[in-house]
């Protein structure tokens, strides 16, 4: 059975028109998260820092398909519409971004997150409060943050 990852970036470009990078890997930390079993599949890792919910914002896990199955890339396509960034089931990360160092930036915020997300397992955790993370999270529309900083904020331009 071929492998279709290919047609996965071409499902995002197609949902996500200002994309013009998508960056898929098998990251370790990431990778391993979506092996877990208690994993929400509305979004995969919890807004531990700002960068994480600035570059990534949710992150929705994908039920597994093997290699090559056809029924993924329609998923793909619709999750993509409204998120940067999925992840795939016992397989790895797919993010888009505005440009290559846009999407590979987000993917190793994603990898870094997953990282923390491990290490602290069985530790209580502080995350973004769902409000904190919502000023954070870019707007589907234009992409924008809430974050007036400058030093933190994303252009239109850096944004998918």
């Amino acid at each position: 059975m071929p492998l279709r990852i290919g047609c996965i970036a071409d499902d995002f470009y197609r949902a996500r028109p200002t994309a013009h990078a998508v960056v898929h890997t098998h990251s370790t930390h990431a990778a391993a998260v979506s092996c877990l079993n208690d994993v929400d599949p509305a979004d995969a890792l919890p807004p531990l820092t700002a960068y994480y919910a600035m570059r990534v914002g949710t992150l929705p896990l994908l039920p597994y398909h093997p290699p090559g199955d056809d029924r993924l890339g329609p998923l793909a396509e619709r999750t993509a519409r409204t998120h940067r960034a999925v992840l795939l089931a016992n397989h790895g990360p797919v993010v888009a971004g505005a440009s290559l160092e846009q999407a590979a930036d987000a993917t190793e915020e994603l990898e870094e997150t997953a990282k923390l997300h491990l290490l602290l397992q069985g530790h209580r955790t502080r995350p973004l409060t769902p409000e904190q993370a919502a000023v954070l999270a870019p707007n589907p529309l234009d992409g924008r943050t809430g974050v007036s900083t400058p030093a933190l904020s994303l252009t239109a331009e850096e944004t998918p």
